[in-house]
């Protein structure tokens, strides 16, 4: 995925929003993973921008109460 695919944004913000959301629990980011289904590979893939999250992901993320419409779009 290239680097101005808008597609490695939305991983590059969806991981930054779990590191973000473990920050402010005071928990591990791995906790946050697991609530999520994610898994380490996955994360590092977004941080690198080399992919983003499915559906699904998205969904339990939205039911979690993150900030899904900011992950897709960049905007608060």
């Amino acid at each position: 995925m290239k680097e101005n695919d808008p597609r490695s944004q939305i991983g590059k913000r969806a991981a930054a929003e779990i590191r973000q959301r473990a920050h402010e629990e005071d928990t591990f980011y791995a906790a946050q993973m697991a609530r999520l289904d994610v898994t380490r590979e996955q994360l590092s893939c977004w941080e690198r921008g080399d992919g983003a999250p499915a559906a699904g992901t998205l969904q339990r993320m939205a039911l979690l109460g993150y900030d899904v419409i900011y992950i897709l779009t960049g905007e608060r």
